[in-house]
């Protein structure tokens, strides 16, 4: 089956009406009537009276008037989980072409984009699903991403996308092989017929190879083309990802809560969970539990095969114990979904990749529409490359210095920018996420102290408790990051990177003015006694992010 995608459908098992009415109390869930809630309130009332949807709820470290984990000098390292791949997006998506800020909404030429370090495919789809509706030109995409298992997921993604006549069904089998842990039989057997069928097919033909020889193939649909570029390895490697495994539901489960609900990581969780709102924090803990993207009242019993692109390593859950779907995508985007059940955020996010993806498998019908993926270093895309050059380079963030670092990225990526006799709004698009965490000293924190608490306690109560681990102070101190000026600490950041030097030599130029992507997409910009101020405060405090994180966007000189 695929999931009912009828918008709040009554949460009561084995209904299907739609839902119209909602629990009043916690408003996660819509029932048909009456009748319906009252029924369905036994199984309901467990998650509707849960402590974590009360606004009195407070951490355990605080109730046990102990010190909390994180603060301890024995403490586990923030990302526990060694394997630490990132197969989610960890900031919001955006639309890299930008298109009525750059070449006009009525532009007919072809576009070239390169997605270097892609991680998922939100960008991708974000840019391609913002396209203007008359828009019927060429669209190459080039995704790249060192990390094979990232490479196979957005190859499995995009077949179910391209192969799939039914855009609701492509849709919702995307969203699942993306973010749900467990999927349903019937996508199961999609992977292992049509799909695992395509890449067996190659791996025939890959027998006599050797390892690590390079063999590509293009697989062209009524809806676009993709063309992958791999190694005879990692064809196997995506052939056995498909096939068959022998990982039980409750095994699968079980590697995965050891991350996710990880007793020893229990004071992290709940320091995200005390800055998040009610509702928020809840949809958080049940999604730790079940792992299924799901509205919250459909149930999740239909989907018991483990998800084989997340259980590559059947002993092993692959993400980090704070990886969550919403830190990819605008809170504030998604959080304006209207429906019956307002407080279900990962319900509304569901349903917002819904329209997202079935906007794209619209518009791949009417705009050719070319893949390109490969499994690599970003170093070697300029030789892999060749002549080709783009439109827009975006490049998540290995411009941060523990990856390539500026120069070297914007050296190596720069050379494949679209001169501008060609496109004079090509645009390479860097992000640094570790630029002000590396450059702010403890001696530039304690003297920013008095100013940033005085600016954080404007939106949130001071606490004048004595314990000494008193969570409320807690927070206050960790929100510090989020009000602070961080203009000058990144100019000082670029001065010892050498920004200007680098990119004189290099013929590239700094936007003064953005035309893609806010400078600072995360930053609180609504003084205190704004309209609106308190509930931007909160929200960015909730989503995940640091508020810290900064994009560049660069041009050839002219």
């Amino acid at each position: 089956m695929t999931t009912n995608i009828a918008r709040y459908v009554c949460a009561n098992v084995g209904c299907g009406e739609d839902g119209k009415l909602r629990c009043k109390k916690c408003q996660l869930v819509c029932y048909c009537g009456v009748s319906c809630q009252r029924e369905h309130w036994t199984s309901h009332k467990l998650d509707c009276n849960s402590p974590l949807l009360k606004s009195t709820w407070r951490p355990q470290w605080e109730a046990e008037g102990r010190k909390p984990a994180f603060m301890r000098s024995d403490a586990p390292a923030r990302s526990f989980n060694h394997h630490k791949k990132y197969l989610w997006g960890n900031m919001p998506a955006f639309d890299v072409l930008k298109l009525d800020a750059n070449e006009g909404k009525g532009y007919k030429g072809d576009l070239d984009l390169l997605f270097a370090a892609s991680g998922d495919l939100r960008n991708v789809l974000r840019t391609l699903a913002d396209l203007p509706n008359d828009f019927c030109t060429r669209v190459s995409v080039v995704v790249n991403d060192r990390d094979f298992n990232i490479v196979a997921r957005n190859i499995i993604m995009l077949l179910l996308l391209l192969m799939d006549d039914d855009p609701q069904r492509a849709a919702d089998h995307i969203i699942h092989i993306w973010y749900s842990a467990f999927i349903t039989e019937e996508l199961s057997r999609t992977l292992q017929g049509q799909i695992l069928k395509l890449v067996a097919g190659v791996c025939h033909e890959t027998t006599q190879k050797k390892p690590d020889d390079l063999f590509p193939r293009t697989f062209s649909f009524t809806r676009g083309s993709v063309r992958l570029v791999l190694t005879k390895r990692s064809w196997d490697a995506l052939q056995s990802i498909l096939k068959p495994s022998n990982l039980t539901l409750q095994k699968a489960q079980d590697v995965r809560r050891a991350v996710t609900l990880a007793p020893s990581r229990a004071d992290y969780r709940e320091r995200a969970f005390f800055r998040q709102d009610p509702s928020s924090r809840f949809g958080s803990f049940r999604f730790r539990s079940d792992g299924t993207l799901l509205p919250f009242g459909l149930p999740r019993n239909p989907f018991n095969t483990p998800n084989p692109t997340l259980f590559t390593d059947l002993g092993a859950w692959p993400m980090m114990d704070s990886a969550e779907p919403l830190h990819g995508w605008s809170l504030q985007e998604v959080s304006r979904a209207s429906g019956a059940a307002a407080n279900d955020v990962l319900g509304k996010l569901y349903y917002s990749l819904l329209d997202l993806i079935r906007s794209v498998h619209g518009r791949l019908g009417h705009v050719n529409t070319s893949f390109h993926l490969c499994n690599l270093d970003a170093a070697a895309l300029p030789q892999h490359l060749g002549v080709m050059r783009f439109d827009r380079i975006e490049t998540s963030n290995i411009a941060d210095t523990p990856y390539l670092g500026p120069e070297r990225c914007v050296s190596l990526l720069g050379t494949l920018l679209k001169e501008p006799q060609a496109n004079p709004h090509a645009t390479l698009i860097t992000l640094f996420m570790n630029a002000i965490p590396e450059t702010v000293t403890k001696r530039d924190e304690y003297a920013s102290l008095r100013e940033e608490l005085s600016h954080v306690t404007k939106y949130l109560t001071p606490s004048f408790s004595i314990a000494p681990y008193d969570a409320d102070r807690l927070r206050i101190d960790s929100c510090r990051d989020l009000v602070r000026n961080n203009d000058k600490f990144f100019d000082r950041y670029m001065n010892a990177c050498r920004f200007n030097e680098f990119s004189a030599r290099l013929k590239l130029e700094m936007k003064a003015h953005h035309t893609v992507i806010d400078k600072w997409p995360l930053r609180i910009r609504k003084r205190p006694n704004q309209a609106g101020a308190q509930e931007e405060f909160l929200r960015i405090m909730g989503s995940g992010h640091e508020g810290c994180e900064r994009y560049v966007e660069w041009r050839v000189g002219g």
